[in-house]
């Protein structure tokens, strides 16, 4: 099912857009009553050899236009007195070796559950997020890692 297929079908619209361009963002309203923040990237170097770019692309993507997002979805959420907002991040990101190692040899070395995460994991649990059920989980962090970060 493609990402637009996926929003008709409950009644919403897919929006493709480039979340680095934060100044775009600034004037931007949503009349959302759930906004998931979920775009990541990552670049991994010694600092004496990060790239400034990078750096600054880290920033506004990870930390800008999530801040950007929900500052144009709160009138709305705050007017019709109920919004859900849901921040999802990685643990960590590993640059350099092939994924299938990364996975492996690190990312499941340490962790009780083997094997990775699969999206609609993460979908389920933002679902409950945003249900009546989870009407008391305000202002935490719910770690979904097969108990990798759990040490």
């Amino acid at each position: 099912m493609s990402r637009t297929d996926g929003a008709a079908e409950i009644g919403g619209e897919a929006w493709a857009v480039d979340l680095s361009d934060t100044a775009a963002l600034e004037g931007l309203r949503l009349e959302c009553d759930v906004l998931v923040n979920n775009a990541g990237i990552q670049r991994v170097a010694p600092i004496h050899e990060f790239v400034p770019e990078d750096f600054r692309l880290i920033q506004r993507l990870m930390l800008e236009a999530p801040f950007l997002l929900i500052r144009a979805a709160l009138p709305h959420m705050y007017a019709g007195g109920w919004g859900r907002i849901i921040n999802v991040s990685s643990a960590h990101g590993l640059h350099g070796i092939p994924e299938d190692e990364v996975v492996e040899k690190i990312m499941l070395t340490r962790s009780a559950v083997k094997r990775m995460g699969e999206p609609d994991e993460v979908a389920a649990l933002a679902a409950f997020l945003v249900s009546d059920d989870a009407g008391m989980v305000t202002g935490t962090s719910l770690t979904m890692d097969g108990a990798w970060t759990a040490q």
